[in-house]
């Protein structure tokens, strides 16, 4: 299933107001940072950064929508850290220092509330087992209250546990990498379809190489680019584009597998997400659909899933 946009999480803050979690507004907050930290050459690794922060909300964290701004403030730090930039992360708390959180008792019984509170799901059969779980790790360090990011920490660490536990994963040995990027396009270049190759000449289609912040295949589509390379004219119909459709599918599965097989030569049989950004798509329609202010929402939809119905390979989120 296609995720169209940005599937928000609301933000929480001390002070009871909640607003949309957005990963561009992210990434600005980033690139400041890098750019602090003097490390502008640096500033293109922002967005795998908000990405891989947006990826682990949706994929690891199973929760009710809602996370606080102290623990998303702690996850951009820890990933900034895994990732090396320690400076950056450090610009990241001077800008986003928390406050002193509340600090709540940690018996069993009380952590059972607070994983109510924070809408937490454990597996079936498992809830009493976590919440002894996290508090005897408590005990043993001589804990008696902590700040609830840290409670819900600890939670989701034994949740993460029983989960995978239960679970029979094959283990690949993971390579260690220098440098920034695990594959580079230039690597596949030569064994990519010639159709696909004159796209990416034309800036029509562009990939990003994989890097080691946020392993990830993101696609770039100009519609009007291509627009200009068809030779469109006049009004178009949904007929008319449909085999326009179906090149530019082709082209973008032919892009990814070439570039999750090279991964998987490289590194991990690991499926990666798929992200695809249209640009230019509200001039495209307008000029070639003839669609006006306000009346584009439909149409955008039905144009990016005329693209997704006919590819082999599922896009993790698409953007335009």
């Amino acid at each position: 299933m296609i995720k169209l946009g940005e599937n928000n999480f609301l933000l929480a803050d001390s002070d009871g107001s909640e607003i949309p979690f957005s990963a561009s507004e992210l990434q600005g907050e980033l690139i400041y940072c890098f750019l602090s930290a003097g490390l502008r050459d640096s500033t293109c690794f922002a967005e795998d950064i908000a990405l891989a922060v947006e990826y682990s909300l949706h994929e690891k964290y199973e929760f009710s929508g809602k996370v606080s701004t102290a623990e998303l403030s702690s996850m951009v730090v820890e990933t900034l850290e895994n990732a090396g930039f320690f400076t950056v992360a450090d610009w990241f708390k001077r800008r986003n220092g928390r406050q002193l959180e509340e600090l709540h008792l940690v018996t069993a019984e009380n952590l059972h509330k607070i994983a109510l509170q924070q809408g937490m799901l454990f597996p079936v059969g498992s809830e009493e087992k976590i919440l002894k779980q996290a508090a005897a790790v408590f005990g043993f360090m001589n804990v008696t209250e902590c700040p609830i990011s840290l409670i819900t920490e600890m939670l989701r660490f034994f949740y993460e546990q029983e989960k995978n536990s239960a679970k029979n994963h094959k283990k690949t040995d993971k390579k260690s990498f220098k440098g920034d990027y695990l594959v580079e396009l230039k690597e596949v270049a030569d064994s990519l379809p010639e159709f696909l190759q004159e796209l990416l000449a034309k800036k029509i289609i562009q990939i990003h190489d994989i890097t080691v912040y946020h392993p990830s295949i993101r696609l770039f589509l100009d519609c009007g680019k291509y627009a200009e390379f068809a030779g469109f004219e006049g009004v178009m119909t949904e007929m008319m584009w449909s085999p326009h459709a179906v090149r530019l599918a082709r082209s973008m599965d032919s892009a990814i597998e070439s570039m999750q097989q090279m991964y998987e030569n490289k590194c991990s049989a690991k499926k990666l997400p798929v992200y695809l950004t249209v640009n230019n798509l509200e001039g495209f329609m307008k000029k070639y659909f003839g669609a006006g202010d306000g009346n584009t929402g439909k149409l955008a939809k039905s144009i990016v899933e005329s693209l997704s119905s006919e590819m082999f390979y599922d896009i993790y989120r698409v953007r335009f």
